[in-house]
């Protein structure tokens, strides 16, 4: 079953650049969280090659920021 994701939160992920693929069956986060400071605001680790095309991610120290509303909503609503 593919995550449900509100629709106005997909609206707002204007950079996707993956088509939601996260959110489909089978599919899975191209990160994994690391560290949950807020609830829109999370430390990620991103899968190999996956941090050069995503738009969401912000470097920070030896780390990355995740500004994607999509990842924020299945955090917070499927802790995946």
């Amino acid at each position: 079953m593919p995550f449900a994701i509100d629709k106005t939160v997909r609206e707002r992920t204007l950079k996707c650049k993956r088509d939601f693929v996260c959110c489909d069956i089978g599919g899975c986060p191209e990160c994994d969280i690391e560290q949950e400071v807020s609830n829109d605001l999370v430390f990620v680790k991103p899968k190999q090659g996956s941090a050069y095309a995503c738009s969401y991610l912000v470097p920070f120290a030896s780390s990355y920021v995740c500004r994607c509303p999509v990842r924020s909503e299945l955090w917070q609503k499927y802790r995946k």
